[in-house]
């Protein structure tokens, strides 16, 4: 049984905040058929970027941006073809499945896989797809011949990097690495952009001589924060509580 999101922008909270909304153009339906103006103006940021994360806190409605951006026509009217989301965990990739088939029309290109007895893919001559799995999924199978196949052979268009934090600084970003082609575009949604440097990272900048912030950004290899929203903008537009 499909849990369904619970999240402020799931209920259809009436707000100021969708007044200024654009027209639906991303194959939104059922819950998210109006998005937020905070949702849109995060799509618009990432259209000027290749690659680069967006700030949204808990609360922000990050399932229906990682689908407006899947499904993005852009400025020139060129939907994505080849688009690959990522998750933070099993649960919330096959979440992301779920709200996917629930809340938008492109259930005939979606796909999934989270492991080898759950894997659902568009039929081969499928002019589009879009393919969600997790990032243990991919680190998993990263020296499977069927992973690289599905993975590091595909032209994906887009990327999306839900939850990117779980992935920077660790195996998982190299394997993300390995299977961004030359005009693939990759975009992290996060809550989470900072962290606290371990005591081995001080030790290493003050020998160098070089500070090191203790809230520092930990996701410049991606790329630019091109888009933020606080918790404080929320509060204020009305979705979620004070």
């Amino acid at each position: 049984m499909t849990t369904p999101d619970k999240s402020p922008l799931s209920q259809g909270v009436p707000t100021a905040a969708r007044q200024n909304a654009m027209p639906n153009q991303w194959g939104l339906t059922g819950q998210w058929e109006t998005p937020y103006a905070h949702q849109v103006n995060c799509v618009m940021a990432a259209r000027k970027v290749k690659q680069g994360y967006a700030e949204l806190p808990c609360g922000a409605g990050k399932s229906a941006i990682v689908y407006m951006l899947a499904c993005d026509p852009g400025e020139y009217d060129d939907r994505p073809k080849k688009v690959l989301i990522l998750g933070g965990s099993r649960s919330t990739s096959t979440q992301l499945y779920n709200n996917g088939i629930q809340n938008t029309n492109i259930g005939p290109y979606l796909e999934y896989a989270f492991e080898k007895k759950a894997i659902s893919l568009a039929p081969p001559n499928s002019t589009r797809r879009v393919h969600i799995t997790s990032y243990g999924y991919l680190l998993a199978l990263q020296n499977q011949p069927f992973a690289e196949r599905l993975y590091t052979k595909t032209p994906w268009d887009l990327i999306v990097l839900d939850e990117v934090h779980q992935a920077m600084g660790t195996q998982t970003w190299k394997c993300i690495v390995r299977i961004i082609g030359p005009n693939t575009r990759v975009i992290g949604l996060t809550g989470t952009p900072y962290r606290t440097p371990t005591p081995s990272e001080l030790d290493k900048s003050a020998s160098s001589g070089k500070s090191m912030d203790q809230n520092s950004t930990f996701l410049n290899p991606l790329g630019p924060r091109f888009y933020k929203i606080s918790v404080k903008d929320l509060e204020c537009a009305g979705l979620i509580a004070k």
